[in-house]
């Protein structure tokens, strides 16, 4: 005989600018979680990582066809090197580099360890332990908290919405050196480590544009360098505010369970091939799933997604989806709302 299945009521109550949630009969997550590992066990090597290993590792010999095609005289060749270099780096830092963070890019924990920090500090110019303890940290065991997970730290209420959206993206392959410096201050060993990695990692970006991209000077192949990394960083910065800005937030001495939590305030971006690509699924089109069971790989939270979302529509519980370009211009108009002003606080009071 089929199981019933469970419905969330959820009363909300309006106390000034607070919201108070009172939510009843919730799922358990380890219900779904039952049904993941299903999944995942039936699931071959390929399925969980082969594929992954596929597609992400053919970012090296890219990176080197890039540069190559850069050496070019011609414009148009120029232009596609160029391109693909950008293309290529955020696949490597981004992509591979959150992946490995997760201990996602494949089993080998020791490997997932060094990969995580070749993608991220030696060649992203970011601290690998001020990026660990913010995103693993924080972010994800805080999703949403009030001045823990709430992504406050990716607003610039300084910058006027256009600046913001639009051009200052741009100057993150520099300012990132710089920010790690500001989470690692007071911390004299792991400045001076990070210094080091740093240093050699920007000497030898620098050396291949020079040895590969033919470029004569240090000044003109470090401005090469930083000048192509920023091509997707527009959309790096979106996609980081886009999936959780503008959701609901709670407190952390009242916070939900983490099913309603994660469902509540994480939102997918519909997929397309370059996003999917560049940032894969765990930070785009399957983002629920992915702070749900982060260390499952990019093909893996693909293939569970139906499962998930299905659960929450069962259970009457939110699963946010939004295309991309909507989400971009709802910043826009909201920008003082969303990115400037303080983000509308909701209290959760609910049976747990």
């Amino acid at each position: 005989m089929a199981q019933r299945k469970q419905k969330v009521q959820v009363e909300i109550e309006h106390d000034g600018d607070n919201v108070y949630h009172r939510v009843q009969d919730l799922p358990e997550l380890n219900d779904l979680n039952a049904k993941v590992k299903k999944i995942i066990a039936e699931s071959s090597y390929w399925e969980r990582h082969g594929k992954g290993l596929v597609e992400n590792g053919i970012g090296v010999p890219l990176h080197l066809v890039g540069l190559y095609m850069c050496s070019s005289d011609s414009p148009v060749t120029f232009i596609a090197g160029f391109l693909l270099l950008g293309c290529v780096h955020s696949v490597i830092t981004n992509k591979v580099g959150h992946l490995a963070a997760h201990n996602g890019f494949c089993e080998s924990k020791s490997t997932n360890r060094f990969i995580r920090w070749f993608a991220i500090e030696f060649l992203g110019f970011f601290s690998d332990k001020a990026a660990t303890q913010i995103h693993i940290g924080e972010h994800h065991p805080y999703t949403n908290i009030i001045s823990l997970g709430d992504s406050a730290s990716w607003k610039a209420p300084m910058l006027p919405r256009y600046i913001y959206m639009f051009i200052a993206p741009h100057l993150i392959p520099i300012l990132a050196p710089l920010v790690s410096l500001k989470e690692l201050k007071g911390q004299v060993w792991e400045t001076a480590k990070f210094l080091f990695w740093v240093g050699l990692g920007m000497t030898f970006n620098i050396w291949l544009c020079m040895a590969v991209a033919g470029y004569t000077t240090v000044l003109n192949a470090a401005i090469f360098m930083f000048s192509f990394r920023a091509v997707t960083m527009l959309s790096y910065i979106h996609i980081n505010i886009f999936q959780h800005i503008g959701l609901p937030m709670y407190a952390l001495k009242s916070r939900p369970r983490k099913l309603y939590q994660m469902s509540t305030g994480v939102l997918n971006l519909d997929s397309n091939f370059a996003h999917d690509w560049l940032f894969g699924h765990t930070l785009f089109y399957c983002h629920i799933e992915h702070h749900l069971f982060p260390s499952l790989s990019d093909n893996m939270v693909l293939k569970i997604r139906p499962l998930v979302k299905q659960f929450m529509l069962d259970h009457d519980l939110p699963y946010h989806e939004r295309p991309y370009m909507e989400r971009f211009w709802h910043f826009v108009d909201k920008y003082d709302e969303l990115m400037v002003k303080a983000p509308p606080f909701t209290h959760f009071v609910g049976l747990q």
